[in-house]
């Protein structure tokens, strides 16, 4: 399982509700991938 790190550092203390979209590009890739993400708060 290959892994995503991903720093969302937000100038005005939070982040936006809701839903986000996102793209992942890579060198030698075929088919599509399902993603899970894991929030952490720091």
């Amino acid at each position: 399982m290959d892994r995503i790190c991903l720093n969302i550092n937000p100038s005005q203390g939070y982040v936006e509700q809701g839903s986000w979209k996102f793209k992942a590009y890579g060198e030698s890739v075929s088919g599509t991938e399902e993603y899970t993400f894991n929030v952490y708060q720091h």
